[in-house]
């Protein structure tokens, strides 16, 4: 099972989904219906306002400036000059640098009249982070055509652009053009392209920005952002709990592998247990029975030769009795030791019973056996056991297809060894 914490944490996340939803609901209602930000420009009796006229480009235009509490208003005489566009306008320095973006729209209340048909122009000034003059400033300008003699336009914010005679007087723009309204100063309102001497009354009633607290493009992506936020959440806190039930299955399968391979383990030993004799570790008669078997099959489908070496260790009864049986065990291990070291691998070593053990020999002619028979009797004669020299006396017997016969013709030999004086090898004629 997962740990609790992952699986109440899981649970707390998907909790977090009607949650979210209701907050999305709730914010997309507010953001449509309040929300709203405002800043005032003017109506404002703090408000700095100046006349900006052509004639920072040599022009001949003049103009009067009647600010009262509900409007400016500036009466202009436009002089066309060779050369020089002929405009005038008022400027409003704001109090400090505004970051016009957070806004949607900047809002005019505008009173117009011309001799001559013609635009009005509206700029929001931004000041450049390196400028050093005031010919550096960013003029980002849209322009309002005013078909009555007073209107109000909502400009949007995204509607202004760098008019062509910035960009001739500014060819390095880092920008390249685009508009920049993050560090606001000014905002002008001026006469159009109409390149004719006019007269013109301009009047600003209302001049606001607003917009909301959030765009709709900075709800949708913090919306968005915590959809993501709670989905990847979700999905971390899922794959942990996947990753905690997987380590617990792996837990469990390693240990049921442990346990498996502990019952595999016990069955070896206890089969093991059932055909070896457990004093020496060599076979006993049960295990040597499926060793005789197999070979007495072999010889009678493929006629292939095998023997029996049988060994029984001299006045072994002496020995028990004059130094004890624990130090009769001692050498029966011994002596299984020191004959399964100079046996072959295809050789079987048995404890038939007491001190008496049984060689079966696969596959190898009588005479073969006698010669690894005379091996043993020399290295068992050779060998220092505890109490000293040991010695055995061997019965060599070739194989017959019936298993009594074959034991009893090396039982024969082992005795005529043992009649014969002990210490050697007798082969069954």
């Amino acid at each position: 099972m997962p740990s609790v914490n992952t699986t109440k944490l899981l649970r707390f996340v998907l909790r977090g989904y009607p949650a979210l939803a209701v907050i999305t609901v709730v914010l997309i209602v507010w953001q449509h219906f309040g929300m709203n930000i405002a800043y005032q420009v003017f109506p404002n009796e703090n408000v700095d306002v100046e006349l900006y006229m052509d004639g920072i480009n040599e022009g001949l235009s003049s103009a009067s400036l009647l600010p009262d509490s509900d409007s400016l208003r500036i009466d202009c005489n436009i002089v066309a000059v060779q050369n020089t566009h002929a405009f005038c306008g008022l400027q409003i320095n704001l109090s400090g640098a505004l970051d016009v973006n957070r806004y949607d729209e900047l809002n005019v209340g505008l009173e117009f009249a011309s001799s001559l048909e013609d635009t009005t122009m509206v700029y929001l000034v931004n000041a450049e982070p390196d400028a050093d003059t005031a010919s550096h400033e960013r003029a980002n300008l849209r322009t309002v055509f005013v078909e009555q003699q007073s209107a109000t336009f909502a400009l949007p914010i995204r509607s202004f652009s760098v008019p062509s005679w910035w960009l001739l007087n500014n060819p390095t723009d880092e920008l390249k053009g685009e508009p920049n309204l993050d560090n606001v100063v000014k905002l002008r309102i001026t006469s159009g392209d109409n390149e004719m001497s006019r007269t013109q009354t301009i009047g600003i009633h209302h001049l606001s920005l607003s917009g909301k607290y959030l765009s709709n493009s900075e709800l949708y992506l913090t919306l968005l952002t915590l959809w993501v936020s709670l989905s990847l959440a979700y999905a971390g806190v899922f794959y942990k709990k996947l990753y905690d039930e997987s380590r617990e299955m792996k837990a469990r399968s390693e240990q049921l592998q442990r346990v498996n391979s502990f019952l595999d383990h016990e069955k070896d030993r206890y089969k093991k247990m059932a055909v070896t004799d457990p004093l020496t570790g060599a076979l006993n008669r049960s295990g040597l029975g499926k060793i005789i078997e197999e070979t007495i099959h072999d010889f009678v489908e493929n006629n292939q030769p095998s023997a029996m070496i049988l060994i029984d260790i001299d006045n072994f009864k002496v020995i028990n009795d004059t130094h004890g049986h624990d130090v009769g065990d001692v050498i029966l291990k011994d002596l299984v030791t020191l004959v399964s070291n100079n046996i072959r691998s295809s050789d079987e070593l048995a404890r038939w019973g007491g001190e008496e053990f049984a060689v079966i020999c696969p596959r190898t002619e009588c005479d073969e056996a006698r010669l690894l028979a005379k091996k043993l009797r020399n290295a068992i004669e050779l060998h220092r056991f505890e109490i000293g020299q040991v010695t055995c006396s061997f019965g060599v017997s070739g194989i017959d297809k019936n298993v009594e016969t074959w034991f009893k013709a090396a039982d024969r030999a082992l005795y005529e060894s043992k009649r014969a004086g002990k210490n050697r090898v007798t082969v069954a004629g």
